[in-house]
C-alpha cells in the first residue's frame, strides 16, 4: 500500500515538475519575444524619426529675384512718408497705415503686422486659399508692414498640394534704400482658414537641421 502510494506521490511529483519546467521555458520565450517587438518597435521608431529629419530648402536665382522685385514694388509705397529724416525711428500706427493703403492702390496684397486691420487685396489670399484645397498649382505674395519701419515679403506657393513658402525680410539703409537683409524658403505645415477669416500659416524654416516647428503666421483677411 505504502509503495503505491509512494509510487502516485513520486508520479504527481515528476508531473508537477515538467509542467513547472514547461511554464518557465514559455515564460522566457514569451518575454524574449517581448524583448524582440520592444526593440523593433523601437528600431522603427527610430527610423521613423530619421526618415523625418528635413534638409535645408535651396532658394534658385529666379525665386531670389522675384523676392527682391516684390520688395522694391513694396519700397515704392513708402516714399514721401517713410523713413523719416530721424534714422532708426519706427513708423508711427498712422503712416504705417498709408504705407497699407498706398501698397493696395498698386494691387499689393498688404497687411499690418500687429494684425489689427483687414488686409488690402485680401481677395488674392483667399483665391490662393482656394487654389490650394482643389490640389492646384498657385502662388500669392503678401506684404507684411512691420511697426519697426520695415517689411517682409511672404510668397506662397503652393504646388500638388504642397505648400512652400519665401520669406524676405526688408529694411531700410541710412540712405534711404532698401535691401534684403534675410532670405529663406520654408515648408508650409499647416494652412487654415478660420471663421474669423484668418489665414493661418504654420511653417518649418528651411535653415533647420532638424524638422522642427519654427512659428505661426496670422493674416487677417
Amino acid at each position: 500500500m505504502w509503495s503505491e502510494r509512494r509510487g502516485t506521490f513520486w508520479k504527481h511529483t515528476c508531473r508537477i515538475r515538467i509542467i513547472g519546467m514547461m511554464m518557465a521555458v514559455s515564460c522566457a520565450f514569451l518575454a524574449g519575444c517581448g524583448e524582440n517587438d520592444r526593440e523593433e518597435q523601437t528600431t522603427g521608431q527610430q527610423e521613423e524619426q530619421e526618415g523625418e529629419t528635413w534638409k535645408p530648402m535651396t532658394v534658385s536665382d529666379t525665386e531670389k529675384k522675384e523676392a527682391e522685385t516684390s520688395v522694391k514694388e513694396a519700397a515704392e509705397a513708402y516714399q514721401g512718408i517713410y523713413p523719416y529724416k530721424e534714422n532708426g525711428k519706427a513708423i508711427s500706427e498712422k503712416d504705417r497705415k498709408q504705407v497699407i493703403k498706398a501698397m493696395g492702390e498698386k494691387q499689393i496684397a498688404a497687411v499690418d503686422a500687429d494684425g489689427t486691420s483687414a488686409m488690402e487685396n485680401s481677395r488674392k489670399a483667399e483665391n490662393f486659399y482656394e487654389a490650394w484645397e482643389q490640389g492646384k498649382t498657385s502662388d500669392v505674395t503678401i506684404i507684411r508692414v512691420s511697426p519697426s519701419g520695415g517689411f517682409s515679403s511672404i510668397r506662397l506657393q503652393s504646388e500638388n498640394g504642397a505648400v512652400t513658402g519665401i520669406l524676405a525680410t526688408a529694411v531700410w539703409d541710412s540712405d534711404g534704400s532698401v535691401s534684403v537683409s534675410e532670405l529663406v524658403k520654408y515648408k508650409v505645415k499647416r494652412l487654415e482658414m478660420t471663421e474669423d477669416n484668418k489665414l493661418i500659416c504654420e511653417f518649418y524654416l528651411s535653415d533647420q537641421a532638424e524638422l522642427q516647428s519654427d512659428g505661426t503666421m496670422e493674416f487677417q483677411l
